[in-house]
């Protein structure tokens, strides 16, 4: 067996052991039952760009939750080929030849190999005193500004046996940023600027300072002219310092922002600054002591990251798709495309091999999933605003927005999917049921429209109803629609007629009925305060109490398959209960560590989750008989 598959086996093992997370003290009406676990698999769709190197057509991209890489070859339709999922929350990145090191917030530093684009491979996790904040990697040394403790020299020369080979202690001084040039290490940071001498790795040593900049949260370094430039950046402005003797720094300007600084590139004679309200800023600083603004373009309001590569401006931004902008004429900068970030992740429906998958402000992402340990990306419908729900029936997805109603895309070909119908509802739309070709749209107020979709190339509205209270989610069984009401608890609909749906009854819950599921003649009602309520549908216009099972959080989503139902929980944390005796369901597993998980699906004993960070696959394993059997 080679190195890397041996490590690549420790990894995926020791993964697998610490994502084990048992049950906390159990509540009163709850039994943990012995040998069960979710375990979880994988995670992709990512949000939150943190950092991007680039290595040739590659772009290599930092997010809190792992490193993806993606093809450039079309700069102007980024693609990823590969991601590597990383524990503790990524900072920063740098990449050299083969391997990517990164800083993070977990005091540790991952090296990673990345000889292979579409199969990146974690190699080890390295720990530090303390919380790396930014890092640079120069043969076979990663260097590591630490919060605190000052500058650190990694050997990585064999990534199983990383050590510290040199340090440098740098009393008072938070580093923040880090850059590194020709056997000089450059330090940004709320002392100002320091360079450490790094000739010989094992023993760094201070070699010039300057307080000149206090507050520096950017550093980059570059020669013209045979001179050295520091270039400082904060919230506020962009200092540029002539650095060519350590020992006699000086200021040589400064250009005060009218807007936020959130990032800032230096290329050449030209400076990029993203601008957190404004977008991006061009300087030309070709005269050092004389900064002058040669072009602006408005990108949004939520700029965070600015990346250069061969001539083009990547702009992130804390919500939308990353801007590409075209910066070949810096005087002249225009958007030349987009690179889809997927940004939260809102729902998830599963059908065949394949995860449908709808993020807030990126649209529908479809995911080959026939290896749950291994998401690979199909493809992307690109749909940009307040993204909610998404529900899949027969070959086509149908996913909401609040401001743009229900599309109808054609999922035939999931690495092609294709936008084929609309329809636009008054007010804003929450979510979308499809059952039996009809599609149940929850509308602004207490209103439910159903829409024929028979045909999902030409919609017909049916009919449409108002519930006693405010529906939150339905689910529809046979002749009913049964809503989850809020205040009015569980709202019975009948919607024998489609065009003619009518309130049967509704039935007050524990507490504020917020979402809702049936299977096996019961209903599972999410109640607000309180737990899951199960009911009855012996006479499905009249619910009858069966059960409670008290949570420690609100409810977010549940789903039932058998005798499980998983639920999501706003304390971070998935549970999963045995209800094959309604009257005492039981808890059998549970997960923590999870980032606001919201929807979720379960099929065949495999977690589809939604969370703030990205779309999550888990795997339950349900207790043996003889365990279960003892539990009770």
């Amino acid at each position: 067996m080679s190195k890397k598959i041996l490590t690549r086996l420790v990894v995926t093992l020791s993964l697998a052991a610490i994502s084990v997370i048992f049950v906390l003290p159990l509540r009163a009406q709850e039994s943990f039952l012995p040998d069960s676990a979710v375990v979880k698999l994988s995670s992709t769709l990512w949000s939150d760009l943190r950092d991007v190197k680039f290595n040739g057509t590659k772009a290599y991209s930092l997010f809190f939750d792992g490193l993806a890489v993606v093809d450039l070859s079309n700069v102007n339709s980024p693609s990823q080929i590969g991601q590597v999922e990383l524990p503790g929350e990524g900072l920063k990145l740098d990449v050299s030849g083969n391997r990517a090191c990164v800083a993070a917030a977990d005091s540790s530093v991952h090296i990673i190999d990345i000889s292979s684009a579409s199969q990146p491979l974690l190699e080890n996790s390295f720990g530090v005193p303390d919380v790396p904040t930014d890092i640079a990697v120069g043969g076979n040394c990663a260097y590591v500004s630490a919060k605190d403790s000052g500058f650190l020299v990694l050997d990585i020369s064999d990534p199983l046996n990383v050590s510290v080979m040199g340090s440098c202690g740098l009393p008072e001084f938070q580093a923040l940023s880090l850059c590194l040039r020709e056997n000089i290490a450059y330090l940004a940071g709320a002392g100002g600027l320091r360079l450490i001498n790094v000739f010989f790795p094992y023993t760094p040593f201070l070699f010039g300072s300057s307080d000149a900049v206090p507050g520096g949260n950017k550093v980059l370094a570059a020669a013209a002219g045979g001179r050295t430039y520091a270039y400082m950046g904060n919230p506020v402005q962009l200092s540029i310092l002539d650095v060519t003797n350590p020992r006699d720094i000086f200021s040589l300007s400064t250009y005060f922002s009218t807007s936020a600084i959130a990032d800032m590139m230096v290329w050449g004679d030209h400076a990029y600054l993203g601008l957190t309200y404004d977008g991006l800023l061009i300087l030309d600083v070709s005269d050092r002591s004389l900064p002058e603004e040669v072009a602006a373009l408005s990108l949004g309001d939520n700029t965070r990251g600015v990346f250069f590569h061969s001539g083009f401006v990547f702009v992130s931004d804390h919500f939308e798709a990353t801007k590409v902008i075209n910066t070949f004429n810096p005087d002249r900068p225009f958007a030349a495309g987009s690179w889809i970030i997927p940004g939260t992740c809102k729902d998830v429906a599963v059908g065949g091999d394949f995860a449908h998958v709808m993020c807030d402000h990126s649209g529908l992402h479809i995911l080959n999933v026939e290896d749950p340990s291994q998401p690979q990306m199909a493809g992307v419908l690109h749909a940009p605003y307040n993204n909610n729900d998404v529900e899949v029936e027969g070959s086509y997805a149908y996913i909401t927005a609040l401001l743009t109603g229900m599309q109808v895309i054609d999922v035939s070909d999931p690495y092609d999917p294709q936008a084929v119908q609309s329809y636009q509802p008054d007010g804003y739309t929450y979510g979308v049921t499809v059952k039996d070709g009809f599609a149940y749209l929850l509308n602004g107020g207490n209103d439910i429209q159903i829409i024929n979709v028979q045909n999902p190339l030409s919609l017909a509205p049916a009919g449409s109803v108002s519930t006693p209270g405010s529906a939150q989610e339905v689910f529809v069984a046979g002749d009913y629609l049964y809503a989850a009401d809020r205040s009015a608890g569980v709202t019975t609909i009948s919607v024998a007629d489609k065009d003619n749906p009518y309130v049967v009854t509704s039935m007050l819950t524990v507490g504020d009925c917020t979402d809702i599921f049936a299977s096996g003649g019961r209903l599972y009602l999410a109640c607000e305060g309180q737990g899951m309520q199960i009911c009855h549908l012996t006479n499905p216009e009249t619910p009858e109490s069966l059960g409670f099972y008290s949570t420690s959080a609100d409810i977010k989503d549940l789903f039932v398959e058998g005798d499980y139902t998983c639920l999501t929980l706003q304390d971070n944390r998935i549970e999963v209960v045995d209800v094959s005796t309604p009257s005492t369901p039981l808890l059998a597993a549970a997960y923590d560590m999870l980032d606001r998980p919201g929807n979720l699906m379960v099929r065949d004993q495999h977690i589809y989750l939604c969370d703030n960070r990205s779309f999550k696959l888990f795997r339950f394993f349900p207790p043996s008989p003889l365990g279960k059997a003892s539990a009770r």
